[in-house]
Parts: C-alpha cells; structure tokens; sequence
C-alpha cells in the first residue's frame, strides 16, 4: 500500500519530503490499491499510504467510522458518528522529546459545536489536534507541551459550519514564530512558545483519530473522550520543517483534490486557486507601480515569480506648433493604449522608456 507521495500526490520527486512523511491516510484510498469499501461500510482499517504501517484500526464493529463514497468533492470520505468511532494507529507513538519539526495536515468538514478530537497524542505530553478544542474557546485546537510547559493555541473564528476546510498545524522549534494554525492556506493564528525546545515529553503515548489519548500501548486508554462528529477526508503528518514551496504544493494538492479551489490560495498570492494562472509560485500581489518621464531608462526588477500585468499608454501629442495652429492653442492629441501579461522569474528586469508629451517647440524633443 505504499505509495510515492510527491510524485504521485504533487507531480514531482522530492526525497526530502517524502522522508519526513510518518502518515497519510487518504480516505479515498482506504485499502490502498487493493480494493475500495461499499458505501456506508464500517471500516475496520484505514491503511497508511506513507510506507510507516502506521494503519488506523478499530476491531469493534459498533466504534467503526464509516465510508461515504461520495462524501466529499465526488470522493470518499471517513464518517465519524460523533458518540463512539475513532481508530487506533497502530506501531506509531512518541517517548522522549524529540519532536523538533511537525506539521499535520487534514481535511474535514462538520456542522456540530460538540467537542470534538481529529487526532491526539496527548496534550499533556506530546500533542493533538481538535476541530472543536475542550479548553480554550472551543475552537480549532492545536495543543502541544515541552514536557513542562502545555500551550493551547486556537483561532478566533469556529470552523464547524458544514464546509470542508483545510486544516495545518505546525510547529518548527527553530523559527519564530514556531507554532501556528492555517485554515484554507491561511494562517491564522500562530506565536512563539515552548521557548524554542522540542515538544514532548519522557513518557509513552499512541495516537488516535477521531478521540483523544492518554494510550501507553497501542489503543490503549482515550481521553478526552470528545469523539469527531463529521467527515475526515485526508491526514498528513509530516516530521520536518517544510519549506514555503512544499507547504504551497501539498496546500494546492489538497485544495483540487477536495475541491477547495475556491476558497484557498495554496501560494499565498492573494489569488484563490481557481483564479490563479499560476497557483504554485509564491508570487505576491504587487502593489500597482506607475512610472513617469525622468529622461532615462527605467528599471523594474521582479520580486518573486509569477504573471505581471503591464498597461502603457502613449504620450499626448504637443500642443499647437506647425500641426495645429500658428496660435498654439490647440490640445495634442491622446497617444495610444495596450495592456497584456508577461510571466517573468524573481530577478527579472524589464527595461522602461518613457516618452514625454511633445514640446510646443518642434525643435525640442522630450524623450529616449
């Protein structure tokens, strides 16, 4: 069931990231390759597509979340009742503080405000992930300790509003700030906590989905008992600091995939998905920059990579002189107008000549 990440989800090899993938759970390939559930199937196994084995199972029949197969964007999606189904990853858990770099990426959806668990390592010794936290605001929760500090970071706004939503939590230790929430590719909420250490703690926990941990062993002990109510569609987790292009990549991944194009801007540009003529570049959008005549080349050199719109207009002709009358009074006439686009690279220069309006004095030529 083990499956080429970037080349296969994002189009191109990156060993890095690939590395650093510990799960993904895609819940449009439940089985893998092997075979697809029935619709409203209870699912005993969910496989890990990263190559881990971490698979999430339950063997209770009525603690099973269930398979939609069209739950979301034409796609399959988990169900979770909301009142006994999680799954139990199996072989993956923490022991130490050692958790330098994490990022967990996940697509839900849910319209009930009960407190609900995606997935838990513990808050009090490792970290969890809620979609409707038990402390806090009862928000987004991204909960996370350094094994004497807990930190409880969660986002103003609620997000259980019958929407798929795409969720990142991270923390990179050396950064700052360290520690944050995107919603749609956007961030927001983050800050500098844990005093730059690594997250955990010299204790065992295995993780669950859909319920809280307090668990030693694998599907040991859940707690809190605050059971996901709503679809999860996709899990992520990756164990490195990920660069601002492969954060874009896995955010436009995800976004077509479950058809978020819409409402996320994978790059950061200020130009949702399904707008962007080029949606992975990091472009940003540009304030508008207007230039004069000086009587010199101008210069414009390109901050980032992406599509630039140019609009030139002509010079106005001159006033009076041989062409209008011998008064000078008449207005020279408006030049011409063009506008079109051009891609250009980070450092890209484009060379500006600027013309000045025609003199009244036919002798005296006011442009390069």
């Amino acid at each position: 069931a083990t499956v080429d990440f970037s080349t296969t989800a994002l189009g191109a090899n990156d060993d890095a990231l690939d590395g650093s993938l510990e799960l993904w759970l895609n819940a449009d390939s439940v089985h893998g390759n092997l075979r697809t559930p029935a619709n409203s199937e209870a699912i005993t196994s969910w496989l890990d597509l990263s190559g881990n084995n971490h698979h999430a199972i339950q063997s209770t029949q009525d603690k099973r979340p269930q398979f939609s197969a069209s739950g979301m964007n034409s796609k399959g999606v988990m169900v979770f009742d909301g009142s006994n189904d999680y799954l139990a990853i199996l072989d993956k858990y923490y022991s130490s503080q050692s958790i330098e770099n994490i990022s967990i990426f996940t697509i839900v959806e849910s319209s009930s405000t009960q407190r609900q668990m995606i997935i838990s390592f513990d808050r009090s010794e490792f970290w969890r992930l809620s979609l409707v936290d038990d402390v806090g605001n009862g928000h987004i929760g991204w909960d996370t300790t350094n094994g004497s500090t807990v930190h409880d970071m969660g986002p103003p706004a609620s997000y259980v509003d019958g929407n798929p939503h795409m969720i990142h939590a991270f923390y990179n230790k050396a950064k700052s700030p360290n520690k944050g929430i995107n919603v749609d590719a956007q961030l927001v909420v983050s800050g500098t906590h844990h005093s730059g250490n690594n997250l955990g703690e010299s204790t065992t926990r295995y993780g669950f989905v859909g319920v809280g941990s307090e668990a030693t062993s694998f599907n040991g002990s859940h707690s809190p008992t605050i059971y996901m109510k709503g679809k999860i569609a996709e899990i992520l987790i990756f164990e490195s600091s990920l660069t601002d292009t492969q954060t874009a990549r896995i955010n436009y991944y995800l976004s077509v995939k479950w058809g978020l194009t819409a409402t996320v801007d994978s790059d950061g540009d200020g130009i949702v998905d399904a707008s962007d003529n080029a949606p992975l570049t990091h472009s940003q959008v540009a304030s508008a920059q207007d230039w004069s005549y000086t009587g010199a080349v101008q210069t414009f050199v390109a901050p980032h990579t992406g599509t630039y719109e140019i609009e030139a207009w002509g010079a106005q002709g001159g006033s009076g002189g041989y062409y209008s009358n011998s008064s000078y009074s008449s207005v020279g006439g408006k030049g011409g107008y063009a506008k079109g686009s051009v891609t250009l690279n980070a450092g890209d220069t484009i060379y500006i000549y600027m013309w000045a309006e025609k003199a009244r004095d036919m002798n005296r030529h006011q442009f390069i």
